[in-house]
C-alpha cells in the first residue's frame, strides 16, 4: 500500500491566507472608517486628559470602575489599554483602535487553540491531519469573518471583551482540579472572566453560564470522577465572580448607568410591559378566564415570546451569512457576519459535532445562545455589537465543518487530484474574502460616512484653523456631543477640561466657544459689535447668516472631500446687531 503524503501544500495555502487576513486588519487602521464614532471620540478625549493629568475630563481618577464620559457611563478596561497605547505611539485614531486590532488578531490564534482542545472531547482520537486542519481552519473562519474584521478596526469595548471571555474559556479547558499544576489555571481564568465584564458590562450575564458549562462538560468527560473537586471549583468560581462585582455595584455611577441601560427601548421597558399585560388580560377573557387560561396566557409567557422573536433575528441565516446588521457601524449591509461561502460548513460542523463530538456541540450551542440573550432584550435586533460574545462559538462551529471537509478531501481516493480539490475550495474562500475587503476599503468608507460622524472632525479643524486671537465662536452644533471633537482636535493639552462648566457630564460652553443658544444670545447682548466665527453645517450657517445683519462675511469650506453627515463651513462675520433666535 502506498504511504499517503501529508497535504503540505494545503497547509501552506491556509497559513498564507491567514497571514494575509491578519495583515489586512492593520492596513489604514485609524483612517478607515473615516471618522470616530461618538463613543470613540469620547474615549479619545478622556485619554487626552489622562495622558497629562491622570484624570478624566471631569477630573475623576483613572482607577474609577465606571467612566461617566459624556453621560453614557463607560467600562474602564478598553480606556486603560488605549491610554497605554497612546503613551507608546502618541494619541491618534491609530493608537485608539490599536487595542481592538490586537485583540482581533489574538482572537484568530486563540480560536485555533480552543478548537484543538475541543477535539479532545470527541469519541475517537483525532488524526494528525484533522488536528492541523482544525488549528488552521478555525482561525481562518475568524480571520475571514466580516464580523471580526470590522470590529478589529474600531474601538468598541465589546470586541475586546469577547477576547478576554474566549481566553478565560481556553484556560478553563486547560484546568484540571486534581492536577497539581493545571488546577491553578482556574485563577487566571476567573481573572480574565472578570476582566471581560469590566470591559463590557453585558458580559456579566454571559461569563458564569459559559464557565459553568465548561466545568460541567469536563466533569462529565472524566466519567463523573473527581465530582467533589469539580463541584468545589464551580462554587469557588461563582462566589468569587459575584464578589468581584461588588466594587462595580458600589460605584457612585452604578445606579445611573443601570437606569441609562434600562431606558433603552427593549422588551422589558414600561411600554412593552404594559402592552403584554393588556394582551394577557384580553386573551384570558376571550378564552374564558379559567385557571388554565390564566397559566397559558400569563404575561411572562408573552415576554418569552417577544424574547424568542428577537433571539430568532440574531439567529437567522440572513443575519449570519447574507446581510448582517443594517447599522453601518456594525456591518456593511451587503455581507453577513460570516462570508456566504462558509454557509455549507456551518451545517457540516453541526452534523459532524452531533455525530462525533457532542460535548463540544453542547458547549458551543450554550455559549452561542447565552451570548445572544443580552443582545435579544433590546428591540434593536439583530445587533452585531451586543452579540459579539457569540463570535467564538460560531467560528468554532463553522471551523470544525471546514476542517472536517479538508480532512475528508485529503483522505478520499478519487481520480481527481486531492490538491486540486483543496486548492479549489481555498480559492473560493479567498475570492469571497477579497470581494469583501475590496468593498470595505473602496466603497464602505463613503457609504458609511454619516454613521461615523464624518464631517465633525473637519468642522473642528476648520474652527481652529481660522480662529484668530481667541475670537468668539458661535457653533451651530450638529449634535449635542459635538464639543467632544472640539476638545479632542483643539489646541488643548487636556488639563483644562475638568475646569470647564458642564451639565449632566456634558460640556456647555468653553474657551469663548458657544453651543447653547441662550449663551449665544447673551454673547450678542454683551458684545454688541465685533468679529466672530460662525461654524456648522453649510446649510445651517447660510440660514443663520441670512437671518442676521452681518458685515464683511468671509466663509471657508473643508477641503478634505469626504462626504459625511455634514458639510463643514466656518464664516468670519462682523456682528452689527443682536443675534436672532
Amino acid at each position: 500500500m502506498l504511504k499517503r503524503k501529508k497535504p503540505k501544500l494545503t497547509f501552506l495555502i491556509l497559513l498564507l491566507t491567514l497571514v494575509f487576513a491578519l495583515v489586512a486588519r492593520f492596513i489604514a487602521l485609524g483612517k478607515i472608517p473615516w471618522g470616530l464614532y461618538w463613543d470613540e471620540i469620547a474615549m479619545y478625549v478622556d485619554i487626552k486628559s489622562l495622558l497629562v493629568t491622570g484624570k478624566d475630563i471631569h477630573g475623576l481618577p483613572w482607577h474609577q470602575l465606571i467612566f461617566p464620559s459624556y453621560g453614557d457611563y463607560k467600562a474602564p478596561v478598553y480606556l486603560w489599554l488605549a491610554w497605554l497605547a497612546a503613551k507608546f505611539f502618541g494619541l491618534s485614531e491609530f493608537s485608539l483602535r490599536l487595542t481592538s486590532a490586537l485583540a482581533g488578531s489574538l482572537t484568530v490564534f486563540l480560536a485555533g487553540a480552543i478548537g484543538l482542545k475541543l477535539l479532545e472531547f470527541g469519541k475517537a482520537k483525532p488524526g494528525h491531519n484533522l488536528k492541523i486542519f482544525t488549528f488552521l481552519s478555525v482561525p481562518l473562519v475568524v480571520a475571514f469573518s466580516p464580523w471580526s474584521f470590522m470590529f478589529s478596526r474600531t474601538a468598541f469595548e465589546g470586541h475586546l471583551s469577547q477576547f478576554f471571555l474566549a481566553l478565560a474559556v481556553y484556560l478553563l479547558l486547560l484546568f484540571e482540579p486534581l492536577d497539581k499544576l493545571r488546577r491553578f489555571w482556574l485563577i487566571p481564568a476567573w481573572f480574565l472572566g472578570i476582566l471581560s465584564i469590566y470591559t463590557y458590562y453585558s458580559t456579566r450575564y454571559v461569563w458564569l453560564v459559559v464557565a459553568l458549562a465548561v466545568i460541567s462538560i469536563k466533569f462529565i468527560q472524566t466519567k463523573k470522577k473527581s465530582g467533589l473537586a469539580y463541584l468545589t471549583s464551580a462554587i469557588l468560581l461563582v462566589v468569587f465572580s459575584l464578589l468581584a462585582l461588588v466594587p462595580l455595584k458600589n460605584s457612585p455611577f452604578y445606579n445611573a448607568s443601570q437606569n441609562l441601560r434600562f431606558s433603552t427601548s427593549s422588551i422589558i421597558d414600561a411600554q412593552n410591559t404594559r402592552e403584554r399585560v393588556l394582551k394577557s388580560n384580553r386573551y384570558r377573557q376571550l378564552a374564558g378566564n379559567t385557571k388554565l387560561d390564566r397559566v397559558f396566557f400569563h404575561r411572562d409567557l408573552f415576554l418569552l415570546d417577544d424574547l424568542g422573536k428577537n433571539l430568532s433575528a440574531n439567529l437567522s441565516l440572513n443575519n449570519l451569512f447574507l446581510i448582517g446588521d443594517s447599522n453601518l457601524r456594525h456591518g456593511t449591509g451587503l455581507f453577513g457576519l460570516f462570508l456566504i461561502s462558509f454557509l455549507p460548513f456551518f451545517f457540516i460542523g453541526l452534523y459532524q459535532l452531533a455525530k462525533e463530538n457532542r460535548p463540544s456541540l453542547v458547549l458551543v450551542i450554550v455559549w452561542w445562545l447565552v451570548a445572544l440573550l443580552p443582545a435579544s432584550v433590546p428591540n434593536e435586533v439583530p445587533h452585531a455589537l451586543r452579540s459579539l460574545n457569540a463570535l467564538m462559538p460560531l467560528s468554532l462551529l463553522i471551523g470544525f465543518g471546514l476542517a472536517t471537509s479538508f480532512d475528508y478531501l485529503t483522505k478520499k481516493e478519487t481520480k481527481l487530484h486531492t490538491n486540486f480539490l483543496t486548492l479549489g475550495l481555498s480559492l473560493v474562500l479567498i475570492l469571497n474574502f477579497v470581494f469583501f475587503i475590496d468593498y470595505y476599503f473602496k466603497h464602505y468608507p463613503l457609504a458609511s460616512a454619516s454613521s461615523w460622524q464624518v464631517g465633525y472632525k473637519e468642522l473642528a479643524n476648520l474652527v481652529y484653523k481660522y480662529r484668530k486671537d481667541q475670537e468668539p465662536v458661535v457653533v451651530l452644533a450638529p449634535d449635542d456631543r459635538f464639543y467632544l471633537w472640539l476638545m479632542g482636535y483643539g489646541p488643548y493639552k487636556g488639563n483644562e477640561f475638568a475646569g470647564w462648566s458642564e451639565k449632566d457630564f456634558k460640556k456647555e460652553n468653553f474657551d469663548d466657544i458657544y453651543f447653547n443658544q441662550a449663551k449665544q444670545k447673551a454673547l450678542a447682548l454683551n458684545k454688541k459689535e465685533g468679529e466672530y466665527l460662525v461654524a456648522g453645517d453649510q446649510s445651517k450657517v447660510i440660514q443663520f447668516i441670512n437671518r442676521n445683519k452681518f458685515g464683511n462675511v468671509v466663509c471657508f469650506l473643508s477641503e478634505t472631500g469626504n462626504e459625511g453627515e455634514i458639510e463643514p463651513m466656518v464664516c468670519k462675520v462682523h456682528l452689527k446687531i443682536n443675534i436672532n433666535d
